[in-house]
């Protein structure tokens, strides 16, 4: 901060005499305040008045301070507010951890074979659904293994007042390679692109599985299952973080990415 734009707090003839001395900044004048006053020539102002100008300085340059009980209310009320309309697990203790699966985020489902990911990730995005009525999901089955029969039972354990438009707003695409789920996504984009963007609007994704498609590319003794790997993990955090989506991606293998992508893992 230069000290020219704390006049008139700051009589001018004071600040062209810091000037001719080489005081031009707030820095100049707080990292070397002895030296300053001495420099200064007879008469310019008394010591205490010296010291006035240096605190009057500081506290401009400093940043703001902020009570510690007023910014944990502030954070809570931001909280609570992120809360209402989130994309949430229906399990209060794994919300109140995570605050919810706010999107831009990329989550892992991972576990053994009939350990419940699947109900656990159409769970979610009902609740989200039931919630919101201006609010789509997309449901990329790798497998063919996606039920409608499934949706009724689990809706009625659910409250919310858009919950009977839900199946009107989940989408299900059906891709049985690596290919067809990356032109799902590139057309997820192109919607998601336009201006306006269509109602509703798709803000969770489920990737019902991932396993069949990139479990037969993996290998001890090859590079190239793992790389493709990467680049679709990297593709799926791309269209998170630009069109803020949350993707749950259910696997049954961990996927190493830890040092490439931030991922939430359950």
């Amino acid at each position: 901060m230069r000290l020219q734009s704390l006049v008139p707090h700051i009589p001018q003839n004071l600040i062209d005499v810091l000037s001719a001395c080489g005081i031009k900044t707030d820095t100049d004048i707080l990292f070397a305040s002895g030296d300053v006053f001495s420099k200064l020539p007879p008469g310019t102002v008394s010591l205490q008045e010296f010291h006035s100008l240096v605190e009057h300085v500081a506290e401009r340059a400093a940043a703001p301070s902020v009570c510690g009980d007023i910014m944990l209310a502030q954070q809570r009320d931001i909280r609570n507010e992120y809360m209402h309309g989130n994309i949430l697990s229906g399990v209060p203790q794994l919300d109140e951890i995570l605050g919810g699966l706010h999107p831009p985020r990329v989550v892992e489902i991972s576990g053994d074979k009939g350990s419940g990911k699947s109900s656990f990730a159409l769970q979610v995005v009902l609740r989200y659904l039931a919630a919101n009525f201006d609010s789509g999901a997309l449901w990329i089955d790798t497998g063919g293994d996606f039920s409608v029969e499934r949706i009724p039972p689990i809706l009625e354990s659910i409250e919310g007042q858009a919950k009977p438009t839900v199946l009107e707003r989940l989408q299900v695409a059906l891709a049985f390679d690596i290919e067809t789920v990356h032109d799902v996504l590139e057309q997820l984009r192109s919607d998601l692109s336009s201006d306006p963007r269509p109602l509703p609007t798709v803000h969770c994704v489920v990737i019902d599985a991932i396993t069949p498609l990139l479990g037969p590319r993996l290998s001890a003794v090859s590079a190239q299952g793992h790389a493709i790997m990467t680049a679709f993990m990297r593709q799926l955090r791309a269209l998170a973080e630009a069109f803020s989506i949350t993707f749950l991606v259910r696997c049954r293998f961990l996927l190493s990415l830890t040092t490439a992508l931030p991922f939430t893992r359950y």
